[in-house]
């Protein structure tokens, strides 16, 4: 449990430097913290670094495609502070990095739960871009509450299909300390 607490801790030191550091013009820090947070978990949490590095992989061109949809269809933009790459921000995929290490940690309990990972996406998503606003790290350029309730449903899909994702390529207990004496095969342990 612990490990699972650690594991949301760091995520959201980097959301916060994600945001935080875009609403103020510092967009490197956040792909910094999560680039620290990445390699740390690889070396010391992922059992099978590959696949989990692939997973990984997969969340940030996952979440690049969904807010540069949101951004395209006008609901979503980003300050001038805050843009670096586009149509979504390289702190923006490094914040999708950040949270995919959550799905194999504290987000293990999703696993085959995909309704509410859904109810889940849906209550966190939109506020969490809502306070994004706040800070000056996002913008809704159709208001704030329509902003919100478009992204809250983007992420009524969104996390059941990230949650899919993690749960095609590695164990629920991915956060428990690597086994050097497991009797099952690599075969065995993605059953």
């Amino acid at each position: 449990m612990i490990g699972k607490l650690l594991n949301l801790t760091w995520y959201q030191l980097c959301w916060l430097a994600c945001c935080l550091g875009a609403g103020r013009g510092l967009v490197w820090l956040g792909p910094v913290c999560v680039a620290v947070l990445t390699v740390l978990h690889l070396w010391f949490v992922a059992r099978d670094r590959t696949r989990e590095a692939i997973m990984l992989a997969v969340a940030a061109v996952f979440g690049y495609l969904v807010d540069s949809g949101i951004v395209l269809t006008g609901f979503l933009d980003f300050p001038d502070q805050a843009r670096l790459g586009g149509p979504s921000t390289i702190w923006m995929v490094a914040l999708w990095v950040a949270f995919a290490t959550t799905l194999h940690g504290f987000f293990g309990f999703l696993r085959n739960r995909y309704v509410l990972a859904g109810v889940i996406g849906l209550l966190t998503g939109g506020p969490a871009y809502y306070i994004g606003s706040r800070i000056d790290a996002v913008t809704l350029p159709r208001g704030d509450l329509i902003g919100t309730v478009v992204v809250s449903l983007v992420w009524l899909v969104a996390l059941p299909a990230l949650v899919w994702l993690a749960d095609r390529t590695w164990p629920r207990d991915a956060l428990d300390a690597p086994s050097s004496t497991s009797a099952t095969t690599p075969k065995e342990q993605l059953a």
